[in-house]
């Protein structure tokens, strides 16, 4: 009963967790374009103001993203996390919006230096895109050794391998 009761606990918190994010998500769409239509509104044009604002609302889209994915996660609690594939789709879109809004904020910060042209500025967003397209290097290689791990005891067969190609304890 305890631990029913725990875990009620956790998913609530994960609850609060969730609409905490969509509430900020909100906040800071709403800021953004608040400060777009000021600017407008005074005859004020400036790119750099409008690519932080993008940059903002990218950065929002990427919390409301990770908001809603801690919901389906261990809220709904529709996965089971003893099978790998469960993990590796878990894992993957984690990393996906992490990467996506990384990827994405590179790009305006290269549009934010060229309007600059500080050349020397441009030493942040090449390493962040470095590091992204590490990330999508980094989630290949878990997607491939993902599906070559042996099924775990009593689990049945990985997904994708033949009968044939399950390990035997004859061998």
């Amino acid at each position: 009963m305890t631990a029913k009761w725990i875990n009620y606990l956790i998913r609530g918190i994960f609850v609060l967790i969730g609409l905490s994010l969509l509430l900020l998500s909100v906040s800071m769409v709403a800021m953004s374009l608040i400060s777009v239509i000021q600017d407008a509104l005074k005859g004020e044009f400036h790119v750099s103001a409008l690519l932080d604002n993008a940059s903002i609302i990218v950065i929002s889209a990427a919390v409301l993203d990770l908001g809603k994915f801690f919901f389906e996660e261990q809220v709904t609690g529709g996965r089971d996390m003893s099978h790998i594939d469960e993990v590796r789709s878990s894992l993957t879109k984690f990393m996906t919006i992490i990467l996506i809004a990384m990827s994405l904020e590179g790009l305006l910060m290269v549009f934010e230096v060229s309007t600059s042209e500080q050349l020397s500025e441009l030493v942040y967003p090449a390493i962040l895109f470095a590091t992204t397209i590490s990330g999508i290097v980094a989630i290949g290689l878990f997607q491939w050794l993902t599906r070559r791990a042996p099924p775990i005891i009593g689990r049945g067969n990985a997904p994708g391998r033949r009968e044939e190609e399950t390990p035997s304890s004859d061998s």
